[in-house]
């Protein structure tokens, strides 16, 4: 009764939520896979172990400062790039909202890690899909700036947002490379 149970999951088609992505990606499958042939895409498996090892490196030591500081943050680690004035969260609750996002993060890079090392690059899918929310924050963040600043580009500001630009699409060519 099992291997008939298994023909039928088999062959039974699921509709899944990534399959229009699916599609675009099969239909432009040859211009993806020669944009990532460009010498700043096309890096050794090297580069994505020393960038998961050196991301975990970093929420790790985070993780640290925030757990040595005690149960609520000082003024030094409370507050991010944007400050709303609201005081929905409590310093309690923004404390562990931080410490949960430095695990995904750690969690993610681990996976990093792991995925390049064993050459598996389905691993490499959270860290895509986590950094993948946080360019389209920053491109979210830089319009309503835009419209309502107006065009002040800080250096800061757009130095780490092309960093974190460049560095997915080269772990994205390295898992279209792996994925061959």
């Amino acid at each position: 009764m099992f291997p008939l149970k298994f023909q039928l999951c088999k062959t039974f088609y699921f509709p899944s939520v990534i399959n229009p992505f699916t599609r675009s990606y099969r239909r432009n499958q040859k211009a993806v896979r020669k944009a990532c042939r460009f010498p700043l895409f096309d890096l050794c498996n090297f580069y994505g172990v020393i960038f998961g090892l050196f991301g975990m490196g970093v929420c790790l030591y985070d993780i640290l400062n925030i757990v040595q500081c005690g149960r609520t943050l000082p003024c030094s680690c409370s507050r991010g790039k944007i400050d709303f004035h609201l005081k929905f969260l409590t310093p309690e609750h923004e404390r562990d909202c931080k410490l949960i996002n430095l695990v995904l993060s750690f969690q993610c890079y681990a996976l990093l890690v792991y995925g390049t090392t064993m050459k598996r690059p389905n691993l490499f899918l959270p860290w895509l899909t986590l950094y993948a929310l946080v360019i389209i924050g920053d491109i979210f963040v830089f319009t309503m700036q835009l419209f309502t600043e107006g065009c002040d580009f800080e250096k800061r500001f757009l130095s780490s947002s092309l960093i974190l630009v460049y560095n997915w699409l080269v772990i994205f060519c390295l898992f279209i490379n792996l994925k061959i």
